[in-house]
């Protein structure tokens, strides 16, 4: 390679508009002259690994970042309510102690930050972050002073969502509710949340507060993974089963089951118990069963069908575990 095609290539490389004629000979006379950067390869060797890697880093990362950002503004855009459009915010702004009430300190960025605020008998509630899968749907509210536990309702553009709930609480003023169940997505993508509150139960001098508190948002809901169960279970005992759902969610490990034989009053935690590599059990995050018919509807043979709903936390890392189903006898 001659010197004019090592200017060429300079100058398509790094944009410069002009080289001196002697370029490429003053850079080989430097290099083959002996020096003091001769006299520490392995610094050396190590910064350029270190300069790599913070190279990869600034590359990457604004992408990430952009992406990131374009996700968390089309979550984050309310529909037309009393409260006014939420400026995009990291979900990071939403407390540590709000984040490990929900089980969500692992996966802070899929939690959607909020700004919605509802005013009713002198008390301003805020609906300052949400987060929604196939199996929970989670609000995070705020109060000043402090009305305790919000007892929330649920609707999606399909209805309203009807399931166990739970809650705790986060930072004084900070109170989580959890919906055990995911919202369903419209068209566009996205569910669309109706939110009110009747009723906020407190633990202070006053135990119960009533009023009417409303919240519309749209929802990203967070995809899940179908997880395998080998071999899938049929029947235990007399006991006819049917795995509606297994999957892993951002959150959590979500069981669905359907057995027909029991009624209600014939299950319990125990029935359905997740074990470790170890033989332990997993304690559940979230449990409930339930008719699957309308109580309008019950007869001495429909009572025996029971829908089971199980979660457990989701792990740091891979794992292995071991379902286990008791009953049937």
């Amino acid at each position: 390679m001659n010197e004019t095609e090592i200017r060429e290539r300079v100058h398509e490389a790094l944009g410069e508009a002009v080289y001196p004629p002697d370029f490429a000979s003053r850079i080989g006379a430097q290099l083959q002259q002996p020096g003091p950067r001769q006299q520490y390869p392995r610094a050396l060797g190590i910064l350029a690994a270190i300069l790599t890697v913070l190279v990869v880093a600034v590359l990457v990362f604004p992408r990430l970042q952009a992406a990131y950002l374009r996700q968390a503004g089309l979550a984050s855009r309310p529909v037309p309510s009393a409260s006014p459009t939420p400026p995009v915010q990291t979900s990071r702004q939403l407390p540590e102690a709000d984040l490990a009430a929900a089980g969500l300190s692992r996966t802070p960025d899929l939690v959607t930050p909020l700004k919605l605020s509802s005013q009713d008998g002198g008390h301003t509630v805020m609906l300052i972050g949400a987060y929604a899968d196939p199996a929970r749907t989670v609000l995070f509210f705020r109060a000043a002073p402090d009305l305790g536990f919000p007892m929330a309702g649920i609707s999606d553009g399909q209805g309203p969502l009807n399931s166990s709930s739970s809650g705790s609480a986060g930072i004084a003023g900070d109170h989580v509710f959890v919906l055990d169940t995911g919202p369903r997505a419209s068209a566009d993508g996205q569910a669309h949340l109706s939110v009110t509150i009747q009723e906020f139960n407190g633990s202070g001098p006053v135990r119960r507060t009533t009023g009417n508190w409303s919240f519309n948002l749209p929802l990203t809901v967070q995809p899940s993974s179908a997880l395998t169960l080998t071999p899938r279970p049929s029947a235990v005992g007399s006991w006819k089963l049917n795995v509606e759902a297994f999957e892993l969610t951002p959150s959590v490990i979500h069981l669905q089951l359907l057995i027909d034989g029991a009624s209600v009053a014939e299950t319990n935690q125990s029935t359905v118990e997740l074990l470790n590599a170890a033989g332990g059990q997993v304690n559940p995050a979230a449990y409930s069963a339930s008719v699957t018919i309308p109580k309008d509807q019950l007869n001495a043979t429909t009572y025996r069908s029971t829908r089971m709903n199980v979660q457990w936390p989701r792990p740091a890392g891979a794992q292995t575990y071991q379902l286990k189903i008791t009953g049937g006898g």
